[in-house]
Parts: C-alpha cells; sequence; structure tokens
C-alpha cells in the first residue's frame, strides 16, 4: 500500500501561505524598527548609590520623542538577605510606565510625578548555612504612551551573613560539646 501523497495544488498552496506568512512577519517588523517602537539602550544614566534625592528636573519631551532616563538612585551598594533596596529613578516627562525586572521576572515602579519613580526590592534570604556573596542586575525599561522603549542597568552586590549570627554561635557550641 502506499503511503497517501496530497495533490500537487495542495502543496503549492500551502507553501504559498506560508511564503506570505514569512512576508507579513518581516513587513512587521520593517515596520516596528522604522517607527522605533523596538527597546533601545541610549546613554547609561548616572547610578547614585547613597539614596540620595535628585537636584535635577525631569527633561521635558514631547510625546513621540524617545524618552530618557536620567538618573537611578539606590538606597546603597551592598546588602544582605531580607534587606530592603529603595529605588529613585528620574526621567523624561513623556516616560508612561518604568518597569524594572530582576531575576526573571518585572514590575512596574510607581510614579510619583511627570518623570519621578519610586519602589522597593526585598533581597531574597538563603538559608543560614549558605554563605555567598552575589550580584542582582536590575534592568529598568522606560516606556512611552507609543511605545517606544529605552533601558538602563544597576547592580549591587549581596553579602552573606556576618560571623556573629544566632546560627554561628548554635554550631560552635554544638560542635563545642563534642570536643
Amino acid at each position: 500500500m502506499g503511503a497517501f501523497r496530497e495533490p500537487k495544488c495542495m502543496q503549492l498552496r500551502d507553501a504559498g501561505i506560508g511564503i506570505a506568512r514569512a512576508l507579513v512577519h518581516l513587513v512587521v517588523m520593517l515596520g516596528l524598527v522604522s517607527t522605533g517602537s523596538v527597546s533601545a539602550r541610549a546613554e547609561p544614566a548616572p547610578v547614585h548609590y547613597n539614596g540620595a534625592l535628585f537636584v535635577s528636573r525631569p527633561l521635558t519631551l514631547k510625546g513621540k520623542a524617545p524618552p530618557r532616563i536620567q538618573e537611578i538612585s539606590l538606597s546603597g551598594k551592598s546588602f544582605h538577605g531580607g534587606d530592603l533596596v529603595r529605588i529613585w529613578v528620574l526621567t523624561s516627562t513623556n516616560v508612561a510606565v518604568l518597569e524594572m525586572r530582576t531575576f526573571g521576572y518585572g514590575r512596574a515602579l510607581v510614579k510619583r510625578g511627570y518623570g519621578r519613580f519610586e519602589g522597593v526590592f526585598h533581597v531574597p534570604l538563603l538559608p543560614p548555612l549558605v554563605r555567598v556573596s552575589y550580584p542582582i542586575a536590575f534592568q529598568f525599561i522606560a516606556r512611552n504612551a507609543h511605545g517606544i522603549a529605552v533601558e538602563d542597568d544597576a547592580t549591587i552586590a549581596v553579602r552573606s551573613s556576618s560571623g556573629n549570627s544566632d546560627m554561628n554561635y548554635f554550631t560552635f557550641r554544638f560542635m563545642g560539646a563534642f570536643r
């Protein structure tokens, strides 16, 4: 018995649909690139690690202009598990939403005024016996009302717990009992 074969006209029709879909995707992507809707990286904004609020004013831009991230301020440079990182971002006035991404998820920062956003990040806890320091990278994505986006990054360091924790005291006392 022979295998079922589609007629030649059906094969050509399916190939034509595939080519048409590919052309549509190409035209859509070219349209997005030409309108500037694809995320772009502008010049890096200065990152302040002292938690100081901004003295400068937000840059005033029209609606269709690409947004700008002007400054990023974090409450510190190194943290321990369980700490809160306070975040302030100064952007141009045409930014509608500012998203912060880290560890594979994102959240919108709270808009406090034209070009002023803030939020907090809870540093994850590690088990008490794990003594590892690691960096956390924040990616900030600013979008205007037309979908044009720019992005910028900031990094903090997470330090392991100090040597005077209760777990270390317990381990010392327990191990001392076996001497």
